[in-house]
């Protein structure tokens, strides 16, 4: 009877451990070593490896911006909301008072509707499918501030956490940018999220925005005057812009991903978020390395 063996001879095998697979080629970087035999690895571990407007997710380097022309049906039916409301460290905020109010009222003199917030901090509402607006929180202590609701309504509908700054913390953000907040001037906060949450290399323009206004993008939390685009967090803003409506624009290597109009109240924040309608129908976890 005949019978066979394989006999494994490491003078001429591929690898003896892991690393040594590297040497065939970027499929094989994180390729593992097995019976001396190289078998392909993970595409990426992290976002770095991937190119210019990729992201790692899953192994793998993808479009961040492949889902933006995706055809997603507005809203046809109304839209709900439940919105967590926190000072600056998370905190919930627990009875807060919050007018809802049509987008064509800037100054919220007929608010829609007057909201609480539950005692988890969260605020739980219902808009037409057609509905232009915002939230409109004025509250002791704390900096007044707008916070617009989507442009477009899909369903599900996303808008991120209505974060609350004490007074003092604008002022801090002023010296932190090397100026001081005018009192009859306004100030805006954008954040934006790609297709897979993360949003670098963006610049963000305001139509308010002069020769005393300062522009700033957010770096590890902070921000940083100096930068001229977004970071991973997708985050920047202006301070000190001119009261009125003006066009927000988002825009990656000179092409216009976002833009829309909102207005520049006095001694007030203005916030707007920008995703992909895509994103808030899938309603996607964090981006995490």
């Amino acid at each position: 009877m005949l019978s066979c063996s394989v006999v494994t001879n490491f003078d001429q095998a591929q690898c003896k451990v892991d690393k040594d697979c590297a040497q065939f080629g970027a499929e094989y970087k994180y390729g593992s070593c097995v019976e001396g035999l190289c078998e392909p690895g993970p595409e990426c571990r992290k976002n770095e490896e991937c190119g210019a407007t990729e992201a790692c997710v899953d192994d793998k380097c993808v479009d961040r911006w492949a889902c933006l022309g995706q055809n997603i049906p507005a809203a046809s039916e109304p839209v709900s909301f439940q919105v967590p409301v926190a000072d600056i460290f998370g905190e919930p905020m627990p009875g807060i008072p919050v007018k809802l109010c049509n987008a064509v009222d800037t100054d919220c003199k007929a608010p829609i509707e007057e909201l609480t917030t539950d005692e988890d901090g969260l605020l739980t509402f219902e808009v037409p499918e057609t509905f232009r607006g915002y939230l409109d929180v004025n509250l002791p202590g704390f900096f007044p501030q707008l916070n617009f609701l989507p442009e477009v309504l899909t369903n599900p509908s996303f808008l991120p956490i209505v974060s609350l700054s004490p007074a003092a913390i604008i002022e801090a953000l002023a010296q932190q940018v090397g100026d001081t907040a005018d009192p009859d001037r306004g100030h805006l906060i954008v954040s934006v999220a790609s297709c897979v949450v993360g949003a670098p290399d963006l610049v963000i323009s305001s139509g308010r925005a002069d020769d005393k206004t300062i522009a700033y993008y957010v770096s590890a939390s902070v921000p940083a005057p100096d930068r001229t685009t977004t970071t991973e967090e997708g985050s920047g803003g202006f301070l000190n812009l001119r009261v009125g409506t003006g066009e927000v624009k988002v825009t990656l290597d000179d092409e216009q991903l976002f833009s829309r109009n909102v207005f520049i109240r006095k001694g007030t924040i203005t916030s707007v978020h920008f995703q992909p309608a895509a994103l808030s129908v899938a309603q996607p976890e964090s981006d995490e390395e």
